[in-house]
């Protein structure tokens, strides 16, 4: 029972950091990027390397 809770309360805070990834990123792509003309793709899921690879640029 104990590995369920602990693999449902993984999914849900893997869910909340996605969701606000996703928040920063389409802040970023208004307030920041808009005026470059350039756009991070807004994703459901993220890889490190995805968001490593972002960093860089």
């Amino acid at each position: 029972m104990s590995e369920n809770f602990s693999l449902i309360f993984f999914i849900k805070n893997r869910d909340k950091t996605f969701e606000k990834v996703s928040d920063l990123i389409t802040e970023i792509n208004k307030e920041d990027l808009s005026l470059l003309g350039v756009k991070i793709e807004v994703r459901s899921e993220y890889a490190i390397e995805y968001l490593e690879e972002v960093l860089e640029k």
